[in-house]
């Protein structure tokens, strides 16, 4: 889900498109349950070359706006990036209520997976937005994860072959036993 929401960011970014309204309402699953983004009344387009608008008008949803958009106007990536980290808290914590400040230092989390995905949020929605992430970083973040449980997991083949590997020794073992 994670990797399905931060692709469509990516996307729209390499498009030059912040969204301004990331909040998992706004996220829609498909027939295949893959994450879609919707919801574009909020969107902004950036010039190449442009990095922040600067608006009077403050606008998003409460709980999802990023700090320097309240505080200053500014619109760039990194306001998405915020929005992007309160969907995957709200997804690791399955919760709405949780504690703003210390959300990540009570969770329980297991495997090294959760753990990473709990970074990655608190880097989303760091205060300062020069010290978020980009999305190319949280891409690069989520491959290496990705391919680090690809490691581990033996493939179908593999399964395939022991299991074929495994029914052949008994069959063998059968056979010598009636000769």
């Amino acid at each position: 889900m994670i990797k399905g929401i931060c692709h469509g960011l990516h996307y729209l970014h390499k498009q030059r498109i912040t969204h301004l309204d990331l909040k998992p309402e706004n996220v829609l699953l498909d027939a295949n349950m893959e994450p879609k983004i919707t919801d574009f009344g909020l969107s902004r387009f950036l010039a190449e070359g442009q990095s922040i608008i600067v608006t009077k008008q403050i606008f998003g949803t409460r709980g999802s706006i990023a700090p320097e958009l309240i505080n200053s106007g500014e619109i760039s990536f990194k306001s998405d990036i915020y929005g992007l980290g309160v969907i995957i808290t709200k997804l690791l914590t399955r919760d709405n209520n949780y504690d703003f400040e210390d959300w990540h230092k009570t969770l329980e989390v297991g495997c090294s997976q959760e753990k990473r995905c709990v970074e990655i949020a608190r880097k989303c929605m760091e205060y300062d937005q020069h010290k978020r992430p980009t999305m190319d970083e949280i891409m690069q973040e989520l491959n290496e994860m990705e391919n680090t449980i690809q490691e581990k997991k033996p493939s179908v083949v593999q399964k395939w072959r022991n299991n074929l590997s495994s029914s052949l020794k008994g069959h063998w073992r059968q056979r010598k036993d009636r000769n």
